[in-house]
């Protein structure tokens, strides 16, 4: 449209300046407007416009310089000729004014057309930055979404390996708690088995105290009833070694009067079996017997007491 409006300003200037009428190549509007001023000034039919792409049509030069003689009334037609001349270059003048006009009117619509197509240019770009923009966004959540899961999983994972590791703990406190208990289980019952020992050996050195007690005593009636036969048959073998000259004082005796023996002293019972019991009583009659010496006897009681034959 700015071109037009220099087309329509050129053809005013060169008309007034009364240039040749040959035509160069114009476009639609300039030979629109070139026809309207021509007709406006000459008064005749205006020289139709070359099509686009056609070449111009030359106005007739032979035409435009023919001159009339005036006539007897050729003042007032040459006043008259002015004014519709005049008035034709005002006309001419208007519809230029009217075409800068428009011509202005299609800049300005031109230029608002560009700004609003710069404009949506501007706001193409910023959607497109925006959509770059929400694609580097959502690519970069992509990959923290990846790292959450990876994240994640690594927990699952620690958190498995966490359950199984409190697992085996529990399993070793469970068994730390088993050997505890069997510990002490264990330990009650050498400490139980310990005081029936020590109750044990309590008893067996009462029970060998009570042995050496009976050996004592045993030792000592088989010591006094040997000495007291010693000296009873001492006693008879005087008697009978005494000389037979002595004076035959009869002696009368007492036939029923029994010699003095040592008595035992009484064994008081020991904690032995029945068995034992019996094999002292054989061995007590062997001694009385004199078929056993005193050593000999209290050997085999020793022994019959300690729990051999």
């Amino acid at each position: 449209m700015k071109i037009s409006s220099i087309a329509v300003t050129m053809a005013i200037l060169v008309y007034g300046a009364g240039l040749s009428f040959v035509q160069a190549q114009d476009n639609p509007a300039q030979a629109a407007a070139r026809a309207a001023l021509e007709q406006a000034f000459s008064g005749t039919p205006p020289t139709p416009a070359a099509a686009p792409g056609q070449p111009p049509v030359l106005s007739d030069p032979q035409a435009a310089a023919t001159v009339h003689e005036p006539t007897g009334s050729a003042a007032a037609e040459a006043a008259t000729l002015a004014a519709t001349k005049a008035q034709a270059a005002a006309q001419a003048a208007a519809e230029a004014q009217k075409l800068t006009t428009v011509a202005s009117q299609a800049d300005a619509e031109a230029q608002a057309a560009q700004d609003a197509a710069a404009k949506l240019n501007t706001t193409a770009q910023a959607k497109t930055k925006a959509a770059e923009e929400a694609k580097a966004r959502a690519k970069r959540l992509a990959g923290l979404a990846e790292e959450a899961k990876a994240a994640a999983d690594a927990a699952v994972q620690a958190a498995d390996q966490a359950s199984a590791e409190a697992q085996k703990q529990a399993d070793v406190v469970a068994q730390i708690k088993a050997r505890s208990m069997k510990a002490k289980q264990d330990a009650a019952q050498m400490t139980a088995t310990a005081q029936a020992n020590a109750e044990a050996q309590k008893q067996a050195e009462a029970q060998k105290q009570a042995r050496l007690a009976e050996q004592q005593r045993a030792a000592a009636d088989a010591e006094a009833q040997a000495k007291a036969e010693s000296q009873k048959e001492a006693a008879m073998a005087k008697q009978q070694a005494a000389p037979a000259e002595s004076a035959p004082v009869a002696v009368k005796t007492n036939p029923l009067q029994k010699e003095p023996t040592v008595k035992p002293t009484p064994i008081p019972a020991l904690p032995i079996s029945a068995a034992q019991q019996s094999k002292l009583n054989t061995l007590l009659e062997l001694y009385k017997a004199d078929k056993i010496t005193p050593a000999n006897y209290q050997a085999q009681r020793a022994a019959i007491l300690a729990g051999g034959n």
